[in-house]
């Protein structure tokens, strides 16, 4: 999933206590959809050492989740998606359409990815954005549902 990205540096684990202030907001704005749980740590440990870790530039722990909040906070991507008819109903979505309402609604093209289910069905797994400089961003480079193919199946939220 991450091999257009650059500069990752897997070995720097979350430390728990430096997000501990924002858990709640975190909870809130940023929860896992795909395994939802009362603690979503495992989940936020993942996004940073897949994510947080990557770029030229240098945000602590702290940073990048605050930033994260902040851009939760400014769109909502969920929102933004329904808006432009594409609901998590288990429906069948052309990946260019989604990426297109994203864009018009954020100024930016998205990163999106999918997953295949035991059926071998794609169903959307994740969308993110992308930094140049760990607080603006920026269309998101090769990373338009490589693993998607034209189209994929949004299933319902737990």
């Amino acid at each position: 999933m991450n091999e257009d990205l650059k500069n990752c540096d897997p070995k720097d684990q979350l430390n728990p206590s430096k997000i501990s202030d924002l858990t709640s907001e975190l909870q809130r704005y940023w929860p896992s959809l795909a395994c939802p749980s009362r603690s979503n740590m495992r989940y936020w440990k993942n996004e940073w050492s897949t994510y947080g870790t990557c770029g030229n530039y240098v945000l602590n722990q702290t940073q990048y989740f605050k930033a994260a909040l902040n851009l939760k906070k400014e769109v909502n991507l969920l929102d933004v998606l329904i808006k432009g008819g594409i609901k998590p109903d288990g429906g069948s979505y052309d990946l260019y359409n989604a990426s297109e309402t994203i864009r018009m609604a954020v100024g930016y093209m998205p990163g999106i990815f999918c997953v295949k289910d035991k059926a071998g069905k794609t169903l959307l797994n994740l969308i993110i954005g992308c930094t140049v400089d760990g607080i603006n961003y920026d269309d998101c480079p090769g990373m338009l549902g490589s693993d998607c193919g034209p189209s994929f199946k949004f299933p319902p939220l737990k």
